[in-house]
């Protein structure tokens, strides 16, 4: 969380440098009078333009982070990725397999606080896993048919409803396996293992593997199953409930900004009263004064939005992928949603702000400026 305070904080230092550096790049890429004068004053004072829209950007980016977060969890929570075997797994074993898993990462695995009963087996070939009936009893809700109570037995990984294989030993099992599929005679099976972990802890026994394991192939999701990942487990509806007053507190968070930022915008022109009605005064219309405002409000409105918002993205994936090895960052349509219904409003209010530029500048009451 440090580092994402760090960020805002940056992005509050370099908000009015990257605001006169976009400025100067338009006005020396435009011959439009209204965009030359608008980035020649946003230029001139990017200190006093950003901090107008400061508030929203940090909001932009807060809201970006956490949606991006939340956003994963939620998608966790309801589209859970199913597999053959794994959700007749009983609830608190999981599965761990990998082509380069070795003996004595399984027994660092094991040796976690949390973890309690381990029961080695074998994965051959992605397909087949193969274990003795009777653990087969212990880890899962499938049984042995009667008269292979003492064998081993090889099941299909994604299709339960495949016939068991059954042979006296493990290495009959694969010659048993290695003759029905020909193809396959030549690969080798390679290490799988079941452990006894309560519910509670399975996503931290996924982050766990994935800070121990060096090789990235056997961090992947389909390194670690479990059966929690396919019940409605009690977490979700709690996880819902805070989500919802998640998105409540960034739509609050974004009114007052919003609100912050029209204020600012007020205060600005009101400032600029003399400044203004000297364009008026020059020849400019009225018209052409309000479109001048428009542009100095929403270059800086939109380039530091979509800064804001796609660091927010960036932080957001990379939180995720730092505390969760299971979980990954998602960009939903809520988020797209927020993103352009706050840019949206945000403009409209600067246009409902416009008719206060005829009054300011108006000849008649500013004659003694």
């Amino acid at each position: 969380m440090g580092r994402v305070i760090v960020v805002m904080l940056g992005l509050v230092l370099a908000g009015p440098w990257i605001t006169y550096i976009l400025a100067t790049l338009l006005g020396k890429n435009t011959s439009r009078t209204n965009v030359l004068l608008s980035s020649r004053r946003i230029s001139l004072h990017s200190q006093q333009v950003f901090r107008a829209v400061s508030g929203l950007v940090l909001a932009l980016f807060a809201a970006s982070f956490f949606l991006t977060a939340i956003s994963g969890i939620v998608a966790n929570q309801v589209n859970p990725k199913r597999y053959g075997f794994v959700p007749n797994l009983q609830k608190d074993w999981v599965e761990i397999s990998g082509v380069d898993l070795t003996d004595s990462q399984l027994d660092s695995i094991a040796n976690l606080s949390y973890v309690g009963d381990r029961i080695n087996g074998f994965n051959s070939l992605g397909t087949y896993y193969i274990v003795s009936c009777e653990e087969l009893t212990r880890i899962s809700t499938l049984r042995c048919e009667d008269g292979h109570l003492n064998d081993q037995v090889g099941i299909s990984i994604y299709d339960v409803g495949t016939p068991y294989v059954y042979a006296a030993s493990k290495e009959e099992l694969l010659k048993k396996l290695a003759a029905r599929h020909p193809d396959w005679s030549e690969d080798k099976p390679y290490l799988a293992a079941f452990f006894n972990v309560q519910p509670d802890n399975f996503d931290k026994l996924r982050t766990d593997i994935a800070k121990m394991l060096p090789n990235p192939t056997l961090t992947q999701m389909a390194l670690l199953h479990s059966e929690i990942q396919f019940t409605n487990v009690s977490a979700s509806s709690i996880v819902q409930e805070m989500t919802g007053y998640t998105y409540l507190g960034i739509a609050v968070t974004m009114a007052v900004a919003l609100l912050g930022t029209i204020i600012s915008t007020i205060g600005g022109l009101l400032e600029r009263r003399r400044s203004l009605t000297t364009l008026r005064l020059g020849g400019m219309t009225s018209r052409e004064l309000k479109r001048l405002i428009t542009i100095e409000s929403l270059i800086p409105l939109l380039s530091s939005s979509l800064l804001a918002a796609a660091l927010g993205l960036l932080i957001g994936f990379y939180f995720m992928e730092m505390v969760s090895a299971s979980i990954d960052a998602v960009i939903s349509p809520v988020f797209l949603l927020t993103l352009a219904g706050l840019v949206a409003v945000s403009a409209i209010s600067i246009l409902f702000i416009l008719p206060m530029v005829d009054k300011i500048t108006n000849l008649a009451e500013n004659r003694t400026e």
